[in-house]
């Protein structure tokens, strides 16, 4: 079930790389298709080599994925990397399920690696990793067209707010001008794989590029999921002021931290110009009304900034699109009611949304680190640990009772109805069916009620619409698959 619908990004990054190289590159994203493994077969009878980007979650499915490919073709080399790959490079390379592993970005060393193996030459050295972070200035612009069924992503409804007041319906892709960034946040999984160094496209690039993107596919919407958009403010005010410039007609949106909304930094100037340029909404990980929590977490914010950033956002018209943890080793019922206490207090700007998520531990992590030394967390020893159903539920199921969670049926109503009211899983205008509207609108006021005076029991409610959200996605799930087979 795909409630996320991002075409991916990485893979496309690494893909463009090899093309310029010279390569034939295509892209799959299994969920888009029932028959995938039809589609592999065919597709893998003349490969140079199989990649396959996966995180902590996706393994047991990459695992099936590679179970088949070495089955039809013995020989054919398979290359793993992403995330989980990075955390876990040594594990990962001894699994006779996979050839080559690369660590951290993949972009150059992809090149190489398939040089080599082109050249029957391949290389002894099976684990490959980059010795400095690469320059974003010298990547190739992205070619979304190596993505399968691109067009589906590309009119894919959306779940953020700013939805509600566009008229016309958006087409949409992701952009990166970006990576890295400097925070320091246990639970982050920057801090763990040497991504907190900041490096970035000049703001000519960046505009040339989306420029070029928006001409080329016929997009109306940019969604900019840089690490950290705002660590070069001098960047940020250079593209908005292009994009005026320029009279590009695009509308975007980006992630911020509630830090930089000062007068030094994410000003009134720049939010100002930011707005005027299409800007329409900023996601900000605010994360806990609790400062206890906040200081947990090393967020090096305050609870007081995080009140100020929506305030700011509203005033500029910009929709505050926010995130809470809930349940990080340490917190309280105190702290849970905290966060609470501060949404709803948000709650009176009316752009204001705000998410809220149980704490999913990212692997080695700080905070993750502290759960393993508590003896909370057995770190799987191999790849195929990974595939252990309590593993997937322990590090990535919001609602699956953790061993250090202390109040797990306050905070996973307290998410569940949070999440619900801010329309995370779904929103009104995705919905086409009279009956989907009517029962949509009835969870919607019955999650507000609970979330306003903080009642949290006899959740039928809960399961009602749990049931309702699974139906809608499968359903859209297996007309996306059946749609991708007849053609």
């Amino acid at each position: 079930m795909a409630m996320n619908n991002y075409p991916p990004l990485g893979l496309i990054s690494i893909g463009s790389t090899l093309g310029k190289a010279g390569y034939k590159v295509k892209i799959l994203p299994t969920s888009r298709f029932e028959n995938y493994k039809e589609i592999l077969e065919k597709e893998c009878k003349d490969c140079l080599f199989v990649g396959i980007t996966v995180l902590t979650l996706e393994v047991p499915h990459a695992i099936d994925i590679s179970e088949f490919i070495k089955e039809k073709f013995p020989k054919l080399p398979i290359v793993w990397g992403g995330w989980h790959v990075t955390l876990f490079p040594e594990q990962t390379v001894e699994s006779p399920l996979v050839d080559y592993v690369i660590v951290d970005e993949g972009d150059e060393l992809i090149v190489e690696l398939a040089n080599s193996l082109r050249d029957k030459k391949p290389f002894k050295n099976h684990l490959l990793t980059n010795k400095k972070h690469l320059k974003m200035e010298d990547l190739p612009i992205p070619n979304y067209d190596l993505v399968m069924k691109l067009d589906e992503y590309i009119n894919e409804d959306l779940t953020d707010k700013f939805n509600d007041y566009i008229e016309e319906k958006i087409t949409w892709l992701p952009y990166q001008s970006s990576r890295g960034c400097p925070g320091k946040c246990t639970f982050c999984i920057n801090t763990v794989t040497n991504n907190r160094a900041y490096r970035r496209k000049s703001a000519k690039k960046t505009l040339k590029e989306m420029e070029y993107i928006q001409k080329k596919y016929k997009i109306t919407h940019f969604k900019i999921i840089d690490d950290n958009f705002f660590a070069d403010i001098k960047r940020v005010k250079e593209i908005a002021q292009g994009i005026l410039d320029k009279k590009l007609k695009f509308t975007w949106d980006v992630e911020c931290r509630a830090d930089y909304l000062r007068d030094d930094c994410v000003n009134d100037s720049l939010l100002a110009l930011m707005r005027k340029a299409g800007c329409l909404q900023f996601t900000i990980g605010l994360e806990s009304g609790s400062q206890a929590a906040l200081d947990r977490m090393k967020k090096e914010t305050t609870v007081e900034q995080n009140e100020f950033a929506v305030k700011q956002l509203d005033k500029h018209d910009i929709v505050p699109r926010t995130s809470f943890v809930v349940d990080i080793p340490g917190d309280s019922k105190e702290d849970f009611l905290k966060s609470q206490e501060l949404i709803n207090r948000l709650r009176k700007y009316k752009k204001f949304m705000a998410g809220m998520a149980t704490y999913r531990p990212y692997p080695k992590s700080p905070l993750h680190d502290i759960l393993v030394e508590q003896g909370h967390i057995k770190v799987p020893e191999s790849l195929m640990d990974w595939k252990d159903d309590y593993s997937v539920k322990l590090y990535g199921i919001y609602d699956f009772k953790k061993p250090w969670q202390t109040n797990y049926r306050l905070s996973t109503n307290m998410a569940f109805f949070n999440s619900t009211q801010g329309g995370c899983w779904i929103r009104e205008h995705q919905l086409e069916r009279t009956p989907d509207k009517i029962l949509y609108r009835i969870m919607l006021k019955l999650a507000k009620y609970r979330n306003k005076f903080l009642f949290y029991h006899f959740t039928i409610d809960r399961y009602i619409y749990t049931f309702f959200r699974d139906e809608y996605y499968k359903r859209r799930e297996e007309k996306s698959q059946k749609r991708n087979t007849k053609s």
